[in-house]
């Protein structure tokens, strides 16, 4: 039986709108040199060679290889797809001998699955039974000989799975979306990383990804290359999936990967970028996410990465205080560790920073919707976690907000941009997009991920020294004569210059709470001759005209910020200088309540 086209099947072959295909059959009936009769009026299906080749002699449609391609879309590529495991892997192994499969022996098979080193995604024994099916051995020499070799047949399996009806529909991508995807994974991953897949989902999005990008990793989809060099692998439940256990879907995925030369194992050495994807938002497919995501962040190297792409309603919106899903997620953050290690490190009054045990979430994104083409209009937001690069300073975590803004070629580049620098660390040198900063320990700390705009963002508060004003007593006002031939005749005397001990005593005022009186009289009547103004760096600004004291160890129990030194400034009759002006609204307004604890603080004599 011939091959034949439905005319859907016609309108992909050509490339065209199935719309146009019925305007050809009207505008140029079946007479001499006119559209092909159906070889089937009741199924209204035409022969793949006779459409093929009435493409190519008028220039139809938008593909100049139609005769050649006609195989592809035809009947016989969708009986294969009745056999996809064993269809496969005798395209795979069609593309590692590169002869046809009717003229293979045993023997030559065999060897070609050793030299190659894939008994898992080969399996001997499979193989051979496939070998012996004359039929399939024929259909895949027809499809391999119209599609130029075997890794076209099978990307071209891999692209019909993602259509409606397929193994990967559900976690099919838009075209914008993929080549969204495509510039992170160019921006973030290195040769070096070995890309590990966390279930089909993942899986389906490298397939859809890497399906335009020949063997030698350029991509259509825009510069640079695909990070693929290094491997990839496929994991459930932090364990790596054998080949033999996969689904036969996952298999030709694998497959179409190996026929381009990428390693298809896991591999321990070297640098590891995850991949999660999760396109439900049900409570059962949220924990298990959660699960799956805190599992991976314990596992991080000091280069790894980990993508995470889901629901924005799992990611960064509000999941009701007290629900499971709301405890699932704060498990996956890690609070409650970290917020019992910073109450120790406070307690025991150590140097530096407490130890850092929150999710090591470096971006935040929420994405455009309609972005997967199975759940309409639902939108998906981003995670990117890494490593903090420098554990004498705060972690920080990036907030960008791309839900209301095309994903053109522009803003996906910055997009991903955005999210190398923050995994990287490099905060401080890169322009971000539409990007707003917080500590990663409040953020996660709160009920939505979201920032809005307008939120005035801390400063890094390890390093920022706390600001303070300390005066020295002078003695009552004398006045000293200018000259003689001065119009006023007196002046102020002259202040000594202050001296610094660390002997003297002086009375403690509390951040906030010592400076937010308003009463000029009671300030001065709260301040001692030697008093100290400390403040927490991460929620105040920088003063001018302050002198260093020393980095006792101060921490803020709001904010957690251990290690705050301490500043000073000479008195003026017993009255703090700038007692107030220099304290930050912000500061006055969200710590009012904030209390330091400070071990031996050096004062001004």
């Amino acid at each position: 039986m011939p091959d034949t086209l439905t005319m859907q099947q016609v309108a992909d072959l050509a490339g065209v709108r199935r719309a146009v295909v019925s305007m050809w059959r009207s505008r140029y009936p079946t007479t001499e040199g006119g559209f092909p009769a159906p070889v089937d009026v009741r199924s209204l299906t035409f022969s793949a060679d006779a459409v093929g080749e009435w493409l190519t002699r008028t220039g139809r449609g938008n593909n100049p290889d139609a005769a050649v391609d006609a195989a592809l879309h035809s009947s016989r590529f969708a009986t294969i797809r009745e056999h996809l495991d064993a269809a496969s892997g005798l395209l795979l192994l069609q593309a590692l001998t590169g002869e046809l499969l009717a003229d293979l022996d045993a023997e030559t098979a065999l060897d070609a699955i050793l030299d190659a080193q894939l008994p898992a995604l080969l399996p001997p024994r499979e193989m051979l039974a496939a070998l012996d099916d004359a039929a399939l051995v024929a259909d895949v020499d027809t499809l391999a000989e119209a599609g130029y070799g075997g890794e076209r047949v099978l990307w071209r399996l891999v692209a019909a799975e993602h259509a409606p009806g397929g193994a990967f529909a559900e976690h099919s991508l838009t075209v914008d979306a993929a080549a969204m995807f495509t510039s992170l994974l160019r921006a973030v991953a290195t040769a070096d990383h070995h890309v590990v897949l966390h279930g089909q989902g993942a899986l389906a999005l490298l397939t859809q990804v890497a399906a335009d990008i020949p063997a030698d990793g350029t991509s259509s989809l825009g510069q640079g290359t695909m990070p693929l060099n290094a491997g990839l692998s496929v994991r459930e439940k932090g364990v790596e999936v054998a080949p033999g256990r996969a689904s036969a879907a996952s298999r030709l995925a694998l497959r179409a990967f190996a026929a381009r030369g990428i390693e298809t194992t896991g591999t321990d050495a070297g640098d590891n970028l995850h991949v999660i994807v999760e396109n439900r938002a049900d409570a059962h497919a949220a924990i298990t996410l959660f699960e799956k995501v805190r599992a991976v962040s314990h596992d991080l190297a000091d280069r790894d990465v980990a993508l995470v792409l889901a629901p924005a309603d799992l990611l960064v919106g509000t999941l009701g205080e007290g629900s499971n899903l709301d405890e699932a997620r704060r498990e996956c953050f890690n609070i409650s560790q970290a917020q019992r290690a910073v109450s120790r490190h406070r307690q025991e009054q150590r140097a530096g920073l407490a130890p850092d045990y929150t999710l090591p979430l470096r971006y935040v994104a929420t994405l455009p919707k309609g972005m997967l083409r199975a759940t309409g209009r639902r939108r998906l937001a981003l995670w990117a976690l890494a490593p903090n690069t420098d554990d004498t300073r705060p972690a920080f975590t990036t907030y960008g907000d791309h839900a209301n803004h095309a994903l053109d070629p522009g803003e996906c580049d910055a997009l991903a941009a955005d999210v190398a620098a923050a995994c990287s660390g490099d905060r401080a040198t890169h322009a971000f997009l539409r990007a707003r900063h917080r500590a990663t320990y409040n953020l996660l700390d709160e009920p939505s991920l979201v920032v809005p705009p307008g939120v005035r963002e801390p400063r890094d508060g390890g390093e920022v020294l706390a600001q303070a004003w300390v005066t020295r007593a002078a003695p009552a006002r004398r006045w000293r004569p200018r000259s003689t031939s001065s119009p006023r005749g007196w002046l102020p005397p002259r202040r000594p210059r202050p001296g610094l001990t660390s002997s003297a005593r002086g009375r403690v005022c509390v951040g906030a709470t010592a400076c937010r009186t308003r009463s000029p009289r009671r300030r001065e009547a709260r301040s001692s001759t030697s008093s100290v103004l400390t403040r927490c760096g991460a929620c105040a600004r920088s003063v001018r005209g302050a002198w260093i004291v020393s980095r006792s160890s101060v921490s803020c129990r709001r904010c957690a910020t251990p290690n705050l030194g301490m500043l000073c400034s000479s008195p003026s009759n017993g009255r703090p200088r700038s007692s107030t002006s220099g304290v930050d609204a912000s500061c006055r307004r969200r710590h009012a309540s904030c209390d330091l604890e400070v071990a031996r603080p050096t004062v001004c004599a």
